[in-house]
């Protein structure tokens, strides 16, 4: 070969590799998660990991997934000390649908939390599943 010929393999693999690398950029990488399968079995053999549900008093009030702490997602980032002794668990954050759990998860990866999972379907999923729900009466 060539030189110049050497010059456009070269180039067209620099190529390659740039669009490699930026193709890469930006991607957020998937969520991990855990089932509502998973859990309900978890919470029945007595393996479950810590369990936040990210949604409002009210909601929790009426029906949560049992064993899990309520802490409003737009509560959290000044409460994250009260969770500090959870930094180190695997975590399972949840709300009705996904946003506000969305957004929890990112506060607590970004206090240093290593090992949270999304609840796949979250609070839809697990009562269309039909695994049991904890609730609150009201005593008044």
């Amino acid at each position: 070969m060539n030189m110049r010929a050497l010059q456009r393999v070269y180039g067209f693999a620099v190529l390659i590799c740039l669009a490699l690398l930026l193709s890469a950029c930006g991607k957020d990488e998937a969520a991990a998660t855990m089932t509502a399968a998973d859990l309900a079995g978890r919470i029945g053999n007595g393996t479950a990991p810590a369990i936040f549900d990210v949604r409002t008093p009210e909601e929790y009030s009426a029906g949560h997934v049992p064993g899990a702490i309520n802490i409003p997602h737009d509560q959290l980032p000044d409460r994250i000390g009260e969770f500090s002794p959870y930094q180190d668990m695997e975590v399972v954050v949840y709300c009705r649908s996904g946003k506000r759990a969305g957004i929890a998860a990112e506060a607590l990866a970004a206090a240093g939390f290593r090992n949270v999972k999304d609840l796949e379907g979250h609070m839809l999923q697990w009562q269309a599943d039909g695994y049991p729900i904890d609730q609150i009466s009201d005593s008044n």
